[in-house]
C-alpha cells in the first residue's frame, strides 16, 4: 500500500442461505464492527445493519480495575478451558479489588443561590 492510501475494512461473510445474508465489516484503526444483514422475503430483500465495538481482554481488564474491580480468573468460554492466545473468547471472574471503595456512594449536593 503507497503513502495515502487507506486499506479498506475487512469484510467476514457470516452466513448466507435463501432467507438470509449476515457479514461483518471489520475498521482495525476504530475496532468498529458492524453487523450487516439482509432478509429476503419473496422477490425483496431488507438490509439492516448493527453497530457493535471489538474489544480486547486488557480492554476490559483495565475497565474493570478503574471500577474497583480485579481479575480472578480468565476461560475460554463457559465451559472453564484454558484461556490461551489461540482462544477466540474469553470469560472473565472478577470481584471487588482489597481496599476498593464499596458499591454504596454518596450523592453530590449541590446549592443556588
Amino acid at each position: 500500500m503507497g503513502v495515502g492510501q487507506v486499506e479498506a475494512p475487512a469484510v467476514l461473510p457470516w452466513h448466507v442461505s435463501r432467507e438470509n445474508w449476515v457479514a461483518y465489516s471489520y475498521d482495525p484503526a476504530t475496532q468498529a464492527m458492524p453487523g450487516h444483514y439482509v432478509e429476503f422475503t419473496g422477490a425483496q430483500g431488507e438490509y439492516h445493519t448493527m453497530p457493535f465495538r471489538y474489544v480486547w481482554p486488557s480492554e476490559l481488564d483495565l475497565m474493570a480495575q478503574l471500577a474497583g474491580m480485579r481479575l480472578r480468573d480468565r476461560w475460554d468460554g463457559w465451559s472453564r478451558q484454558p484461556f490461551t492466545g489461540e482462544s477466540s473468547t474469553s470469560r472473565s471472574d472478577g470481584g471487588r479489588a482489597a481496599g476498593s471503595p464499596s458499591a454504596r456512594t454518596t450523592p453530590a449536593s449541590s446549592s443556588t443561590r
